[in-house]
C-alpha cells in the first residue's frame, strides 16, 4: 500500500474524477460499483501520467480516466461545469447551460421589479430606462449566440442607477 499515491473515484460511465482520497486503512479496494456507476483507481508510480500530476487540484482538473484503456488522459480543464469528455473532445448539451443563463436572467428581472412600481423614487425617465432594460433582458435569449459559459453572455447593460 505504501506504493500507491491516492485513491481517484471515477464515474464509470464518462470517466471523469469524482474523488481523491489518500491511501489509509479504510481505502477501498479497486475495481468498478455498477451500482454507483464508480471505479476506484489507484494511482501509482507506475500509472502516474506525469510528475506534476502530484499537484492534486491540477491532476483533478486537467485529467479524466478512459475506462476502456484503463488509463488516465489529459483533457485540460472543461470549459463548463456541464462539459463531459466523450473520449476525444468536450461535449455538453447547451438546454442545460441556457437553463442556467434563463435563471440568471429571471434573478436580474427580478431584482428590477421595483423600478415599475409607481410609489418609488425613481423619475419617469429613470422608469422608462429600466423598462428598456427589462425588456433588452426578456428579448436577448433567442439572440445570445451560443456561449460556452455563464461568462461568455453579454447581458444587456442595466441603467448607471441599477449598477
Amino acid at each position: 500500500m505504501s506504493d500507491i499515491y491516492c485513491a481517484i473515484t471515477v464515474k464509470e460511465s464518462t470517466g471523469a474524477l469524482l474523488g481523491i482520497r489518500t491511501p489509509g486503512p479504510d481505502l477501498p479496494a479497486e475495481g468498478v460499483d455498477d451500482e454507483l456507476d464508480t471505479r476506484m483507481v489507484y494511482l501509482t508510480k507506475a500509472n502516474l501520467p506525469e510528475e506534476e500530476c502530484q499537484d492534486w487540484m491540477y491532476f483533478h482538473s486537467n485529467y479524466w480516466f478512459d475506462t476502456e484503456k484503463l488509463i488516465f488522459v489529459k483533457v485540460g480543464i472543461p470549459p463548463n461545469e456541464y462539459a463531459t469528455w466523450n473520449g476525444s473532445a468536450w461535449t455538453w448539451d447547451a438546454k442545460l447551460l441556457e437553463a442556467d443563463v434563463r435563471r440568471i436572467r429571471t434573478g436580474m428581472l427580478i431584482g428590477t421589479d421595483w423600478t415599475q412600481i409607481p410609489d418609488n423614487s425613481l423619475t419617469e425617465t429613470q422608469r422608462a430606462e429600466a423598462r428598456t432594460y427589462r425588456q433588452a433582458l426578456r428579448d436577448f435569449m433567442p439572440n445570445m449566440g451560443s456561449p460556452t459559459t455563464i461568462d461568455d453572455v453579454s447581458w444587456p447593460t442595466p441603467p448607471s442607477f441599477l449598477q
